[in-house]
């Protein structure tokens, strides 16, 4: 491996700035904290108010597997004191409307992490590889063909 990307990365415990529960929310909270747009056609055909009875089973299965992985690892409070130890090119992508995980915890895997570029991708929330993916990947490009220390 010679680099990494983070993309909205969850992990961290920030007391300040907590992730979002997001399995207290409801489809249309989901859609304001996940989406840059949460009206846009793209929010409302992932995160629809009532699944399609074809994608209910499916629907449920995920819900209960982000449970389990959810309640029993939200994030770790000893992360942070260990990214220093990462020491990759390290790519952190974070979409500026992010309401799951805010931007406090990308500038933080940033200070932590020696060799990293922070990059804000504007008007995207917690999913800017599905909102934006033509931009990430520019971004992503770039980064990658730039040499590394």
């Amino acid at each position: 491996m010679k680099s990494l990307v983070l993309i909205d990365a969850l992990g961290l415990r920030l007391t300040d700035a907590p992730a979002a529960d997001i399995l207290s929310l409801d489809p249309g909270a989901m859609r304001q904290a996940m989406f840059g747009d949460p009206a846009s056609a793209l929010a409302l055909e992932t995160i629809p108010n009532t699944p399609k009875a074809e994608a209910m089973e499916s629907t449920i299965l995920a819900r209960r597997a982000l449970a389990r992985f959810a309640w029993q690892f939200p994030d770790n409070p000893r992360l942070r004191r260990y990214l220093h130890r990462i020491q990759l090119p390290t790519l952190i992508l974070w979409g500026e409307h992010d309401g799951i995980v805010t931007s406090a915890h990308g500038k933080a895997y940033h200070e932590g992490i020696a060799k990293s570029e922070f990059v804000m991708v504007p008007k995207i929330g917690h999913l800017p590889h599905i909102e934006a993916p033509e931009t990430c990947v520019d971004i992503m490009v770039n980064f990658l063909r730039t040499p590394g220390d």
